[in-house]
């Protein structure tokens, strides 16, 4: 897997998140970005995505990205 950085938030401080890069090879992207609390993991439950499951798969994690 060779990945290709995409960005940071430029509204991030020096050495903070998020950051994102590409996997051209398997079409994905890869997100740095912080733990989640329990209150946004409850609220992506809450609202799911057209067409999925409410929550998060045990094979997925969130990852929570804060801007200024």
């Amino acid at each position: 897997m060779a990945l290709r950085f995409s960005g940071v938030d430029p509204n991030t401080g020096h050495g903070e998140s998020p950051t994102v890069w590409v996997d051209d090879e398997r079409r994905e992207l890869v997100v740095q970005g912080y733990k989640p609390d329990e209150q946004l993991l409850q609220q992506i439950h809450d609202n799911p995505a057209p067409d999925h499951t409410p929550g998060i798969p045990d094979h997925e994690y969130a990852s929570a990205c804060r801007s200024a």
